[in-house]
């Protein structure tokens, strides 16, 4: 049954049938039995801690497909554990988090000394004769089922319990896959370069205008397609038409396909700024070695000081992405009540960055923004101010309401509200900045970095995250109507999603004239 249990994934009807390789173990032990002869106990030992194993990647399967739509690759996300107590750490103290993983090690153990026990029982109960022919005729009755045609044979078992063995093969294929990774991201960088050196660039036709990308993080599809969220996503969207319309602002919004889904943003981020698609974390550390040319080059030699704001970052973190400037955790000096994941409101990182970078300056900017409000578990809302002026360091924060929500990692599926509240925070504090506090013709750039968690998607399983262009300055929004974009904030409806990667290549197309002022062939210096 160990082997058989699929939760947290979909059980089959039959999940109490053995798989075939419980019957070709359980055959094998027979067959020793017959012969006189008793399975060593250092055997039964490897096989429990191969059905420990098999019960690990089965529930690890389960989570992944629920969460990030995908199965589980150990080799794949070793390098990602060292982030789950961090995560963790947003709804559990340290104690808890302490308790939690003594609880996974015991229940494995348990689980292991279960298996041994299990094991070493039916070794002596296929001794007896009656039990090896019993064992027999269920075995015969078990193949005869399985030889069924698979419609009529799914119909009742919705499927059969899969191989055990056989969920380990993705797993050796992984590693085979993995010795290829350095050769094949070397190969997209190169071609990535090579294309950007053959089209125009130099970005003279944002005639110096600053620059500035927001990043929702979680800020998905599902917010366009989801019935329970598409009237509040809706007013918030004809608020951002009214208020920034009569401000000035030119419009225009579509889809991209991010390559990530439910969490890993940073594959997200290296789509984006270096035309580059990354699916996994192998990849990624490769592309971040490799020091790809980046949109951020490109600012940096059209005259541009770039820089990136990640507030959630510890850091510091390797700058493959080759900005000037870094703002990460600790630079914010943020002074406030804590609040989720981010541990800081997106008001405040806007407007911190907005005093350092965006007032008495004598270059044009490009700057990347995090915003990580929205970030899972989504847990408080700070109030919205409308005096900027009185954020300061952020303790203004802690005299005023904050709304909070009893979700954690465990009931995302309940989360609903609150993802969409923090959604909405975020969508305020955008609409308010860029009507009060910006008064150039500078364009703005907002989009999604990936779906949120499984569970709040719901029936919303594609990659697709919205994507908003506005300034006041309408032939800065020009371009990307004439790509397709729809004019306003609500995406013109689409079965095809630009890729996410696809955006740098466009981005330097459209804003470039000079073919002779290229500098992308040999790369950046890292």
């Amino acid at each position: 049954m160990v082997a058989n249990v699929r939760y947290p994934g979909e059980e089959s009807r039959l999940w109490f049938l053995p798989c075939i390789d419980t019957v070709v173990l359980l055959g094998a032990f027979a067959l020793l039995a017959r012969r006189g002869r008793t399975v060593p106990r250092p055997a039964l030992a490897a096989l429990a801690a191969f059905f420990v194993l098999v019960r690990f990647f089965r529930f690890a399967d389960g989570i992944s497909a629920r969460v990030f739509e995908r199965r589980f690759d150990l080799y794949v996300n070793l390098r990602l554990l060292r982030e789950l107590p961090r995560l963790l750490r947003t709804t559990l103290s340290g104690w808890q988090l302490g308790l939690l993983g003594f609880g996974v090690l015991a229940g494995m153990a348990l689980v292991g000394l279960a298996c041994y026990g299990a094991l070493r029982m039916a070794a002596e109960s296929l001794r007896a004769p009656n039990n090896q022919r019993l064992f027999l005729a269920a075995s015969l009755a078990y193949v005869c089922f399985s030889l069924l045609p698979g419609a009529l044979r799914e119909r009742f078992a919705r499927p059969l319990p899969a191989s055990a063995s056989g969920r380990l093969v993705p797993e050796l294929r992984a590693i085979i896959r993995a010795s290829g990774t350095d050769e094949r991201e070397r190969h997209a960088v190169a071609s990535a370069r090579t294309e950007l050196s053959r089209m125009p660039n130099g970005l003279a036709r944002l005639g110096r205008a600053d620059v500035l990308v927001f990043i929702v993080e979680s800020y998905g599809e599902t917010v366009l397609e989801d019935a329970a969220y598409v009237p509040t996503v809706r007013r918030e969207f004809t608020a951002f038409e009214r208020e920034l319309g009569a401000a000035g602002y030119a419009i225009a919004s579509n889809v991209l396909d991010s390559p990530t889904f439910g969490g890993c943003s940073w594959f997200a981020h290296a789509a984006l700024d270096t035309g580059i698609r990354v699916d996994n974390q192998l990849a990624f550390d490769a592309l971040a070695n490799d020091h790809p040319f980046t949109l951020a080059d490109a600012f940096h030699a059209a005259g541009y000081r770039t820089v990136v704001a990640e507030p959630a970052t510890e850091g510091p973190a390797a700058n493959y992405l080759h900005f000037d400037r870094e703002y990460y955790a600790r630079a914010f000096d943020y002074r406030g009540p804590r609040l989720g994941w981010g541990r800081l409101p997106d008001q405040f990182v806007l407007d911190f960055i907005h005093r350092r970078e965006l007032v008495d300056r004598e270059v044009p900017r490009f700057i990347q923004y995090a915003l990580v409000t929205s970030h899972a578990p989504w847990l408080a809302e700070a109030t919205v101010l409308d005096d900027w002026s009185r954020i300061g360091d952020g303790s203004v924060f802690a005299g005023l309401p904050i709304k909070r929500h009893t979700t954690n990692w465990s009931n995302l599926d309940q989360a609903s509200d609150a993802y969409l509240d923090a959604i909405v925070y975020d969508l305020e504090v955008l609409r308010r900045y860029l009507a009060s506090e910006l008064h150039n013709d500078t364009l703005v750039i907002i989009l999604g970095d990936h779906q949120p968690p499984g569970g709040v998607t719901r029936s919303s399983t594609g990659h697709g995250v919205p994507v908003h262009v506005l300034s006041r300055k309408s032939e800065l929004v020009a371009p990307f109507l004439a790509r397709g974009y729809a004019s306003g904030m609500w995406p013109a409806p689409s079965s095809s999603r630009p890729p996410m990667e696809r955006f740098l290549f466009e981005f330097v197309r459209d804003f470039s004239a000079d073919l002779r002022q290229t500098s992308v062939a040999g790369g950046p210096t890292p």
